[in-house]
């Protein structure tokens, strides 16, 4: 039996995938899944002045936050899943970034990333 954090994902990526969508795991869930503990207090914010929308999963009642921009907790997310993951494939975390940045037609990804992997 898979976890209500795996049957939220997997539903979740299969309405993304029957949308075109793409995405990736990052924030509260990524952070558990990889080993740092968090909590979220995303419920009493609104879209407009935070840029997350807040859904409930139906069938696992399990929340899941879609975060349209970075936030100062979402850099501190990634710090702790860097330092709880040695072996995480930073070629691969470096080229998803410099697509995504050009997607967005910016180019202040990649360096917060080099930034946060000094922290480590």
């Amino acid at each position: 039996m898979r976890s209500p954090v795996a049957e939220l994902l997997a539903a979740f990526a299969a309405a993304a995938d029957r949308l075109g969508a793409r995405w990736y795991l990052f924030g509260a869930q990524a952070a558990l899944l990889y080993g740092a503990a968090r909590l979220t207090a995303d419920a009493d914010e609104f879209v407009e002045r935070t840029r997350v929308v807040l859904l409930v999963h139906r069938a696992t009642g399990m929340p899941l936050d879609v975060v349209l921009a970075g936030r100062a907790k979402d850099l501190d997310d990634a710090a702790a899943i860097l330092a709880a993951n040695e072996e995480l494939d930073l070629a691969a975390v470096r080229s998803t970034l410099r697509l995504l940045e050009q997607a967005l037609d910016q180019s202040d990804l990649s360096p917060v990333l080099e930034r946060l992997l000094v922290r480590r």
